[in-house]
């Protein structure tokens, strides 16, 4: 029972440092989709290339501004702790919010990309490039979390009976994920065919395995390196401590 204590400290304390880390990222990816909005005003871009801006900063900012409003933490000059902490998880959920909706929107507009503006061949087009925007625009926050998470020791497992479990529990995420991985990028081939067959489903199965083996082992190689950073971090405050 102490034991789970500890652990439930030790996350409440590591999920607010990861929240402060959030607020910074999150007016970042703002000012991507809303650079990206303006860009394709002035090019004069039809109103489903610029759609997805607006679908995730509204929602978003509204949720900021109106839980921010009411938490009186939207204009925060005190450095209360609690109140800090209050604002950086309302920063960290919109971001979330955002960042979803862009996850599922750039999947939509993958799909209307290949289906229907290429849908007479494979060629280059804006709405490629625009694509490539979104999927930067995504991962390079998502990639600078991830990176300071793993510099500050913040992604452990916690004991050897939670990295059991967790392995566990990650590797079935993993193989469902892969097959939705699979079956998403088969998809247009499906549509274009007019039906499924046995080269598209074997496609699939394929390109999810890949992913999915990927994706593991290189989560559970990012989780090492994290807990020796933690660890490192610990001797280091010790000997602190010591002196």
């Amino acid at each position: 029972m102490l034991f789970k204590k500890k652990n439930q400290i030790k996350d409440e304390r590591i999920e607010k440092e990861t929240n402060k880390v959030v607020r910074p990222v999150f007016y970042l990816f703002s000012a991507a989709l809303l650079a990206g909005l303006v860009v394709k005003l002035v090019l004069g871009e039809p109103w489903q290339n610029f759609l997805l801006e607006i679908l995730c900063l509204v929602p978003s900012w509204a949720y900021l501004l109106v839980k921010g409003s009411s938490n009186g933490v939207l204009w925060l000059k005190e450095k209360d702790e609690a109140l800090c902490g209050i604002r950086d998880e309302i920063a960290s959920k919109a971001y979330m919010t955002g960042f979803w909706i862009l996850t599922t929107g750039q999947l939509v507009y993958m799909y209307y990309v290949m289906c229907v503006v290429m849908a007479d061949g494979i060629r280059w087009c804006m709405e490629m490039n625009w694509e490539l925007v979104y999927l930067a625009t995504n991962l390079i926050p998502a990639l600078i979390i991830s990176i300071f998470s793993v510099k500050k020791g913040w992604l452990v497992w916690g004991s050897k009976k939670r990295e059991v479990t967790g392995k566990k529990e990650f590797a079935k995420r993993t193989v469902l994920g892969a097959l939705v991985f699979g079956v998403l990028m088969g998809l247009p081939e499906v549509f274009k065919e007019g039906g499924l067959r046995l080269e598209t489903v074997l496609m699939m199965l394929g390109m999810g395995a890949a992913w999915g083996v990927l994706f593991y082992f290189a989560m559970i190689a990012v989780v090492k390196i994290s807990e020796k950073n933690a660890d490192k971090a610990v001797k280091e405050k010790e000997e602190e401590s010591e002196e």
